[in-house]
C-alpha cells in the first residue's frame, strides 16, 4: 500500500509540478519576484515556508497552463483518435470494479503520468529557450544550447508518444469484451 502512494505521489510530482518549476526557472531570468522564492537572488535570503508555498502553487499554475498546451498538441494535433481506435477500451462498465479500478490507477500512474510529464516538458522546453535567448553569453553557447534543445526536444516528443501508447496498449487489455454470443448459441434449437 505504501508503495503505491509513492508511485502516486512520485507521478502527480511529476505531472503537475515538475514541468512548471523547469518554467518557473526561466521565468526568474525575468521576475525578481520569482527569482527570489528560487533562492537564487542571495545566499544572504533566507528562503521562508511562504516562499516555498507560493513556488510551488506557482509551479504548479505553470504545469497546468502547460498541460493545456499538452493537451492540443498531442492529443487534438497527433491524431488522437489513431491511437484510440487501435487500443479501444472495450468494456467501460468493467470500469466500476474495484479491482479493475485499482488496477487502472496503477496503469495511469505508471504510464500516464510519464507522458503528461515528458508532453508538459516538450511545450515547456522552447518556451524557456526563448526566455533565456536575451542572456548574455557568446554566440557559440547560443547555437549549441539550441542544438541541445533541439535534441530534448525530440527525445521528450518521442517518449510522450510512447508512454501515451503504452498507457493506451494496457488500459485497453485492462478489460478485454467477453466472448460474444453466436446466433446458433441465442436460439434455441427446434423441436422435433
Amino acid at each position: 500500500m505504501q508503495r503505491d502512494n509513492v508511485y502516486r505521489w512520485f507521478g502527480m510530482l511529476i505531472a503537475y509540478v515538475l514541468p512548471g518549476m523547469f518554467l518557473a526557472f526561466s521565468l526568474s531570468l525575468h521576475v525578481p519576484t520569482l527569482r527570489e522564492w528560487l533562492g537564487a537572488a542571495s545566499a544572504a535570503n533566507d528562503i521562508t515556508v511562504g516562499s516555498a508555498v507560493f513556488l510551488l502553487l506557482t509551479s504548479t499554475l505553470l504545469s497546468l497552463l502547460l498541460a493545456a498546451v499538452r493537451y492540443l498538441v498531442f492529443e487534438r494535433l497527433h491524431d488522437m483518435d489513431k491511437v484510440c481506435k487501435k487500443y479501444p477500451l472495450h468494456n467501460e462498465a468493467a470500469m466500476v470494479i474495484p479491482e479493475v479500478w485499482a488496477a487502472h490507477d496503477v496503469i495511469t500512474d505508471h504510464h500516464y503520468r510519464y507522458f503528461q510529464c515528458y508532453g508538459s516538458l516538450f511545450v515547456a522546453v522552447p518556451l524557456s529557450a526563448a526566455l533565456a535567448a536575451d542572456v548574455p553569453v557568446s554566440w557559440g553557447i547560443k547555437i549549441g544550447g539550441l542544438i541541445l534543445a533541439a535534441l530534448i526536444e525530440y527525445t521528450l516528443w518521442c517518449n510522450a508518444i510512447e508512454s501515451m501508447n503504452r498507457f493506451f496498449k494496457k488500459r485497453s487489455a485492462l478489460v478485454q469484451l467477453p466472448p460474444k454470443e453466436t446466433h446458433a448459441e441465442r436460439t434455441p434449437a427446434p423441436h422435433p
